[in-house]
């Protein structure tokens, strides 16, 4: 595998998990390497680290949060 990929993984901690989930993504990246960005993708699909699931993770709190204060009333 390429120096390059491997220390972008290892800079990594959660892609590093997702690639160690997945073995065969290894077998994957030493025959193409390009394909890192993919498996990042992948990765933050599963995981749920998109900018659409922090969207709806802080929506989530504040909901929560209006909630609280309208029982409290």
């Amino acid at each position: 595998m390429n120096t390059n990929i491997r220390m972008y993984i290892y800079g990594n901690p959660s892609l590093k998990k997702y690639i160690k989930i997945h073995s065969f993504l290894y077998k994957e990246l030493v025959r193409n390497p390009e394909k890192i960005k993919e498996i990042e993708e992948n990765m933050k699909k599963e995981y749920h680290l998109t900018v659409e699931d922090r969207i709806n993770k802080i929506s989530d709190t504040i909901n929560m949060a209006e909630t609280i204060i309208n029982t409290l009333k």
